[in-house]
């Protein structure tokens, strides 16, 4: 094992564990480490069969010829450009007048890796949605499939927050 990796469970690199020890705490740091490792022992199947759903590469492939065959890919694909967006109205008792008319964007499970076009219905959205004070980003930011993802530099020049 090189040295810049420290021999936790999971191996994880001794400044990256450093840093979050320091924003975050030592003892959370390795809570979600060990269940990180649990999962992923349940996910590998720890030995126990040989066949498991999860670990099948192939499955991506299957489920969306699947949903072609049964007419519903392209249904799927509209379905996750129709992005929604709600507008609620909170009323608290003594609220500091500053923050009066405050108005937070919530974005939450953008998933933009799933669909063509879905970068721009985003975009699109955000346009629709107007001025805000704050933003919180609460979804995945990964992209299992980096091609996909050469749309998403647009999202984060449109963003103002």
């Amino acid at each position: 094992m090189s040295q810049s990796k420290l021999e936790r469970c999971p191996p994880i690199d001794a400044e990256v564990y450093g840093k979050l020890s320091e924003r975050v705490g030592r003892c959370h740091v390795d809570l979600r480490l060990g269940i990180e490792h649990d999962r992923e022992s349940r996910v590998f199947g720890q030995g126990r069969s040989f066949f498991h759903i999860e670990n099948w590469y192939s499955i991506h492939g299957l489920i969306r010829l699947t949903l072609r065959l049964c007419l519903l890919h392209g249904r799927g694909q509209r379905n996750a450009r129709h992005i929604l967006i709600r507008h609620n109205e909170f009323v608290f008792d003594g609220l500091p007048e500053a923050f009066d008319g405050f108005k937070l964007l919530h974005l939450s499970d953008m998933h933009l890796d799933v669909a063509e076009g879905i970068v721009e219905a985003h975009l699109d959205a955000l346009q629709r949605v107007g001025t805000y004070d704050i933003c919180v980003m609460r979804c995945p930011f990964y992209c299992p499939i980096p091609r996909k993802c050469t749309g998403t530099p647009p999202m984060r020049v449109s963003m103002p927050c």
